[in-house]
């Protein structure tokens, strides 16, 4: 995927790009991406890249799923460098072939170079159902 437009600021430009692949073994499910923003027209220009791997495996009507990533922030004008590395783990269940439930913990860590940053946790339960 790539997306480049016009920021509001000084003729400025925000290109962004993603990768993302999987492959299912049969076993399992393994998945990944890897992308960058990157913002010239900001107040304060920035560069983001992101990655992020993570896996899935059949367990009864449901899957185990679980995934580690990783966002750095960079501000280009400024000393400023932010880092959040984020795992989660989370279990869906099938109730039919187009609804499911699911259950999710994300922890988040959250580190700067410049001022002091709160880690996160995060759990999210909840029914979705595909029309």
């Amino acid at each position: 995927m790539f997306q480049q437009y016009k920021t509001g600021y000084t003729n400025g430009r925000q290109n962004t790009w993603q990768l993302d692949g999987s492959y299912d073994f049969g076993m399992f499910k393994l998945f990944g991406q890897y992308g960058q923003v990157k913002d010239t027209g900001a107040a304060v220009p920035f560069k983001d890249k992101i990655w992020q791997i993570g896996g899935s495996v059949p367990m009864g009507a449901g899957a185990l799923l679980a995934s580690y990533g990783q966002q750095k922030h960079d501000l280009t004008t400024v000393a400023e460098k932010d880092t959040n590395n984020t795992f989660s783990l989370g279990y869906d269940y099938n109730l039919s072939k187009r609804t499911d439930v699911y259950v999710n913990y994300m922890y988040d860590r959250a580190k700067s170079s410049v001022i002091s940053l709160d880690n996160a946790n995060t759990v999210a339960v909840g029914i979705r159902h595909r029309f």
